[in-house]
């Protein structure tokens, strides 16, 4: 039975330094906060994708142990997978029931069993943070992935292909900087910077704000005559950010693969045909989405002492057209109504 767990606090500061060094250096530590891809376009997109699908899922059954998992922590969990590979909640018990509280990082202690396991904690708040001990069973802890080497850290899937994302963070950086550049029209005059007509002209350019501004032409030369007037008449040439065409090709191109690794097929964010993004919403939503929100019932189920599933019928209805397909080809070969309609999802284990 779930019940408030012991609360223990460090001893110093000293300590605290002492033992974040040590997990550091022996691997133990997780801090949820790994900034592999952070910034990057395609990732913010991938996990928006997850975190909105999640937010609309229906969680099963609806009770005491599981009314405080709405939508906003169902769509961080997915979020936080998709972009950090982690995401950890303490479990409080209140007056008012069960609470969920997220913690902004922790470090893990114990045997290879994840029951002996003991979480040091960060909890947040607009007080400031507290640190505390957690024995596992007080901790819901999802993990996208794992290493066999050490499975009590969660792995993104950036963090499985690290170099696509060194690549994502180079090319945008690039862009950023360049956009961020000096910026701004260059206007040759056949004149000193500090003479009298330069100066005017400067003043009459300053004030333009839209409007018409009648200047002296170069044919003349400034005074000089007409052998030293330029070639063209007041031609202003721009200065700013002007990115080569391969590093934009670039940018598109490895936001397509992280959307790849992030288990988002690609035809979801490129114009297409319907049919072509019907199947890739289908095989996004099967082998992807449903994947992960198993997982995540499976640490629900597991800390709340109760089996929890995570329903996106409601997602799942838009491939109503291909379930239809699959049942008729079914019901055309042979196979019972019943069982044809459970295979292709039109009817559910409660129908």
């Amino acid at each position: 039975m779930i019940d408030v767990a012991e609360l223990e606090t460090r001893q110093s500061f000293t300590d605290q330094v002492s033992d974040a060094l040590i997990s550091l250096a022996s691997g133990v530590g997780n801090t949820g906060f790994d900034n592999l891809g952070r910034g990057v376009a395609a990732l913010a997109a991938a996990s928006n994708l997850y975190g909105s699908c999640f937010a609309v899922a229906k969680v099963d059954p609806q009770n005491i142990r599981t009314r405080a998992i709405g939508p906003g922590m169902l769509r961080l969990i997915a979020e936080s997978l998709i972009r950090t590979g982690s995401c950890a909640f303490m479990l409080d018990v209140t007056a008012a029931g069960l609470q969920f509280l997220p913690v902004t990082s922790w470090d893990i202690d114990g045997q290879a069993a994840e029951a002996t396991w003991r979480y040091l904690v960060d909890v947040p708040s607009p007080n400031g943070q507290r640190s505390l001990w957690l024995n596992a069973a007080h901790m819901l802890h999802f993990r996208y992935t794992v290493d066999a080497a050490r499975p009590w850290v969660g792995l993104s899937p950036l963090q499985r292909s690290p170099l696509t994302a060194g690549v994502a963070v180079a090319i945008e950086t690039a862009l950023r900087d360049e956009a961020a550049g000096t910026s701004g029209y260059l206007l040759p005059i056949p004149a000193a910077p500090d003479d009298p007509a330069a100066t005017k002209l400067k003043a009459d350019l300053a004030k333009l704000a839209g409007k018409t501004a009648l200047v002296r032409t170069q044919a003349g030369g400034w005074d000089e005559g007409p052998q030293a007037r330029p070639q063209m008449e007041w031609t202003p040439r721009r200065l700013g950010a002007n990115p080569p065409d391969s590093l934009i090709g670039l940018r598109s191109d490895t936001f397509m693969h992280v959307l790849a690794a992030c288990g988002v097929p690609v035809s979801l964010f490129l114009p297409g045909e319907s049919g072509g993004q019907r199947e890739a919403w289908r095989r996004f939503l099967h082998s992807s989405l449903q994947p992960l929100g198993a997982i995540v019932a499976e640490e629900l189920s597991m800390k709340l002492e109760i089996p929890v599933q995570l329903s996106f019928d409601r997602l799942f209805a838009s491939d109503i057209q291909g379930r239809a397909r699959a049942f008729q080809s079914m019901v055309g070969g042979g196979m019972a109504l019943d069982k044809a309609a459970g295979l292709s999802g039109l009817l559910t284990e409660e129908d």
